[in-house]
């Protein structure tokens, strides 16, 4: 569910990243470390890796997750132990909190305001360009 999700949101470049990182999270296992009234603690670790072990903490309202990893910091997208947490949380979409619209396939849309400026600034490319033809070519 949640690689259908991120194939509908993310680029095709970063929708691999987020793949590759959806697959580690097989290997990934987790144990509640504590609960509160707003978050739940959980400590993450691989499969027969003992000793190290990542600490998580998901907030409830929000349902962001905060990892010492970093990855999401650092590059934009959720690490695997992210998913492992959301699954343990029974939460089936990725919180919208986790998706940063800079890689969304929406990225690139801007808003011009209204068609009427993008068609004057379509005109006024062409008149330079062909003012540009005529110079070269003298």
């Amino acid at each position: 569910m949640y690689e259908r999700q991120a194939a509908k949101r993310y680029t095709r470049a970063m929708f691999r990243l987020v793949r590759d990182e959806l697959e580690k999270e097989r290997l990934v296992m987790t144990v509640i470390g504590g609960r509160d009234v707003m978050s739940t603690t959980y400590h993450v670790r691989h499969f027969e890796v003992f000793g190290k072990e990542v600490k998580m903490v998901i907030t409830k309202p929000t349902n962001t997750v905060c990892c010492c990893c970093k990855l999401f910091e650092t590059i934009g997208i959720p690490c695997s132990y992210t998913f492992v947490v959301l699954k343990a949380e029974n939460i089936t979409k990725i919180p919208g909190s986790m998706i940063l619209s800079r890689w969304t396939k929406d990225a690139k849309i801007m808003d011009h305001g209204s068609l009427e400026t993008c068609s004057t600034i379509s005109h006024y490319m062409i008149k330079e360009a062909g003012v540009g033809l005529i110079f070269s070519s003298c």
